[in-house]
């Protein structure tokens, strides 16, 4: 077990120094909000265009009128 007295090695505190900025970074970012356009509804199957996301992925969709809807 460490000493508590004893000052940790450098390598230590850069790792400190680099996660707490990278706690910063997250705690800064700003979610992407992908946007796309519905082109096409048949049933239970819709079509987007303008979205690059795999088959079977969730979205939301805001409808003109009305709440979003989960998808």
């Amino acid at each position: 077990m460490a000493d508590p007295l004893t000052p940790p090695p450098a390598h230590t505190a850069r790792w400190n120094t680099f996660l707490q900025n990278c706690r910063m970074a997250v705690g800064n970012a700003q979610p992407l909000w992908p946007v796309g356009r519905l082109t096409r509804i048949n049933g239970l199957v819709m079509e987007a265009a303008g979205l690059k996301l795999p088959l079977g992925s969730s979205c939301r969709i805001f409808p003109q009128s009305g709440a979003p809807v989960e998808a």
